[in-house]
């Protein structure tokens, strides 16, 4: 990365909700930690599509958050007095001077039940065990259990009145831990044994994480503004990494918002990836790989992957294919791990989901419904296939899926293209396709995927819709830009392209846009693109 920004990556100005709480090193849990308030608040966990506080007040300190002497992967409160950092995925060190005792978990969250502790004899460990109360809907478990460890470094533990950690020799040093779902007191206690024995030596573990997950973003920035947000944009990628609990304990996951979405899906891979892939790690194909490795017998892949759950009625969209020849290359091992599960797809959604006029259709609040969407999303896997398939030398391949693309294009054609009006209609079907069903309000967006898909309508009547349908529709989502900026190159509307581009990058300026990391891929996407 620039090393200007680089710098700026490292400024801190405060963490004070669950969207922007302090937690590098792939964490799920984040501290609320504010300029305008003394010591460390919440500690939130992000779980099961759902954020929730497991403690309110973590660590009371008579003074706030120094801004000026804190980095990214360093907080000082004070002046110099109190220091915090991360050393490992939901594992921080703290460290303070100048106080005689530390007072902790003064305030336990009203979602937080049945917590009690242990200690060993000699007051170098805390154990809590609780539960936290689940709010993620679809959620199978009432509860989830979790373990917080705290191991006194330098101190003594006093659990007489509540929790304290009193100094020894002037000074307090405390490595803390949290595990949810399976650990054990004495899986913590040796977890807690292997940490860094202060906050500098796990700064230097956090330092080379950032360094690691973004060193291959290398671009000039044209100015200050552009430093600024592009900085953001990479903390906001690199900060929506997880190594989660449950079924996603063995991958680095990506979150769409790691304070509120916690879970992922091939929605928000496909177009999280367009910034992920540019930082300079295999995390992007792994993504993709932990989707694939959610693929049931039938060939269904979930459409929401959580810690303990997998929402396979969270609406779906068939992506998988495009995801995975975007993240190619060169790569052919890559390309031979996936397609299994690709080919499976795409026989599910032309077995279980296809329909009398030959499109394939959906389930949304339980109705099976054709939409011209789903079937241009998936009209574009088919075709990503085919290439796929084409790269790794697999010629009956080719034919066969090349056969399925062509047949729904034309089922995509004689039943959505209205030639008069050159346009694409967004009305449902029923699943046998006798009835329309009055949807209101068109969609516009869907309207246009299929050009995006490259339905053939022919050169003119496709230039005659993005003029008349796609240049007027104002897009309120990064996905929404993506696509149409898409459609815009791929027709050759260089100066429209240019302008959607330019008003995309400045809206990136308002507060709380880098937050999300779909919002932070596009933006890193058209920074650092070459013009057209």
């Amino acid at each position: 990365m620039h090393e200007a920004i680089y710098q700026e990556i490292k400024k801190v100005t405060g963490f004070p909700n669950p969207e922007s709480g302090y937690s590098p090193m792939f964490s799920t849990v984040g501290l609320c930690v504010s300029p305008n308030r003394n010591g460390i608040g919440n500690m939130w966990l992000s779980y099961n599509a759902a954020v929730r506080s497991i403690f309110n007040e973590l660590i009371s300190l008579p003074y706030p958050l120094n801004t000026k002497e804190s980095s990214i992967y360093r907080l000082v409160f004070g002046y110099n007095k109190g220091r915090l950092a991360f050393w490992k995925n939901d594992g921080f060190v703290f460290e303070c001077e100048g106080i005689d005792e530390l007072n902790m978990l003064t305030s336990v969250s009203a979602g937080t039940a049945d917590l009690w502790s242990e200690s060993n004899s000699d007051s170098e460990y805390l154990i809590l065990h609780g539960y936290s109360v689940n709010r993620a809907q679809g959620d199978p478990d009432a509860v989830v259990p979790f373990i917080f460890g705290i191991r006194a470094i330098s101190g003594v533990i006093d659990t007489s009145s509540g929790y304290k950690i009193k100094a020894v020799n002037g000074k307090i040093a405390i490595a803390c831990d949290f595990e949810a779902l399976k650990a054990t007191s004495k899986y913590v206690k040796n977890i807690l044994m292997t940490s860094p024995l202060g906050v500098d030596e796990a700064a230097v573990l956090c330092r080379r994480w950032l360094r690691n997950n973004s060193r291959s973003f290398e671009y000039i920035a044209k100015n200050d503004d552009e430093i600024k947000k592009t900085a953001l944009a990479v903390k906001g990628m690199i900060f929506n990494y997880a190594k989660a609990q449950g079924n996603l304990e063995n991958y680095v996951t990506p979150f769409p918002s790691r304070g509120s979405k916690a879970y992922t899906s091939i929605w928000d891979v496909f177009f999280g990836n367009i910034g992920y892939s540019l930082l300079g790690t295999n995390a992007s194909k792994d993504f993709i790989k932990q989707i694939a490795e959610s693929s049931r017998p039938d060939g269904k892949i979930s459409g929401m992957i959580c810690s303990t759950f997998e929402s396979n009625d969270y609406r779906m969209y068939p992506l998988l294919g495009r995801a995975i020849l975007n993240e190619m290359d060169f790569d052919f091992g890559f390309g031979w791990d996936v397609i299994p599960a690709l080919e499976e797809n795409n026989k599910w959604w032309l077995t279980s989901r296809i329909s009398d006029c030959g499109l394939v259709f959906e389930e949304i609040d339980r109705k099976p419904l054709i939409t011209i969407d789903v079937n241009a999303f998936f009209l574009d896997q088919l075709r990503a296939t085919v290439e796929l398939a084409t790269k790794l030398g697999l010629d009956e391949k080719v034919e066969k899926w090349k056969e399925e693309a062509d047949r729904l294009e034309r089922n995509i054609i004689e039943n959505f293209y209205d030639r008069t009006a050159c346009t694409f209609n967004t009305v449902y079907f029923n699943r046998d396709n006798t009835t329309l069903l009055n949807v209101g309000t068109m969609d516009i967006f869907s309207s246009f995927i299929p050009l995006w898909a490259g339905v053939d309508i022919g050169r003119e009547n496709a230039e005659n819709m993005i003029k008349n349908v796609v240049i007027p529709y104002e897009t309120d989502t990064p996905e929404r830009t993506y696509i149409k900026l898409c459609i815009l190159k791929k027709y050759g509307f260089s100066q429209e392209y240019a302008a959607l581009k330019e008003k995309y990058l400045k809206s990136c300026g308002a507060p709380g846009i880098l937050n999300g990391s779909l919002a932070c891929a596009l933006y890193l996407k058209l920074v650092s693109e070459e013009e057209i």
